[in-house]
């Protein structure tokens, strides 16, 4: 009895799965999402009244966050809900902006980008700082700089409207207008990959509006997805995704 158990045991082991350490994820295909925002002070009231113990997303090891099938936004939280079989809804709560504003500074610093000079002593950054640059090809030189930025434009613009974990509750105020969010636990370079490869994509049509006023849009696409990156006077002003987790007003 004992060895024909000690026999079921091994085959057991044998039938798990392997995952490769070398699985490469890309980020995700289209999907069409519901954007939703409270409109009435009734609905605000209710939505107060939400229980405080809804579980809050939480980026696991073990799993890829993947698309969501749909993205509820609210006054204060964003239900992710995930496009798979489980259906398993994720809650992502509106946060303060000094979450999204160090870890930006904490990114940099490592990175190089920034220096612990360029950082004041009550641990804020000028708006205006240089945090990367993109050489336009062709260019004699010149460049499109992101830089750290403020509520409008920027990185602290992007990670604050266009990262669930950092969202600060702040919807696109244009009518008509859609907004987006990254795959849960996207990696700040993966911004600055898209930037890249957009000013490769666009650059006679961005040195030629290079010294305009004007705000303009240029859209790249990038492992299989599209995205937008906002250009204003040689500044990255916003980047987010066109093609998947886009909300849609209702």
């Amino acid at each position: 009895m004992k060895k024909f158990l000690s026999s079921l045991v091994a085959f057991s082991m044998l039938m798990l799965p392997v995952i490769p350490a070398s699985a490469n994820f890309e980020q995700p295909q289209s999907s069409l999402i519901e954007q939703h925002y409270e409109v009435s002070k009734e609905e605000f009231e209710v939505y107060d009244e939400i229980s405080s113990e809804e579980p809050k997303a939480e980026l696991r090891a073990s799993r890829l966050i993947g698309i969501a099938i749909r993205i509820l936004v609210f006054s204060k939280r964003i239900d992710y809900i995930l496009d798979d079989d489980t259906g398993e809804k994720l809650v992502y709560n509106k946060e303060d902006r000094d979450k999204a504003k160090e870890a930006i500074i904490k990114y940099y610093l490592k990175k190089g980008n920034l220096e612990h000079r360029d950082v004041r002593d009550d641990g804020t950054v000028s708006s205006g700082e240089p945090i990367s640059f993109f050489s336009i090809p062709g260019g004699n030189g010149k460049s499109i700089v992101l830089e750290y930025g403020n509520m409008g434009s920027g990185m602290v613009h992007i990670v604050t409207r266009h990262f669930l974990e950092y969202w600060t509750g702040n919807p696109t105020t244009n009518r008509g207008a859609k907004n987006s969010f990254f795959r849960p636990d996207t990696e700040f370079e993966y911004v600055e990959e898209i930037i890249e490869d957009a000013v490769k994509e666009n650059a006679k049509k961005i040195l030629k509006n290079y010294d305009e006023f004007e705000t303009r849009d240029y859209d790249t696409t990038y492992r299989g997805n599209e995205y937008r990156v906002v250009l204003s006077e040689g500044r990255v002003i916003s980047v987010y995704p066109i093609s998947y987790n886009q909300g849609k007003e209702r």
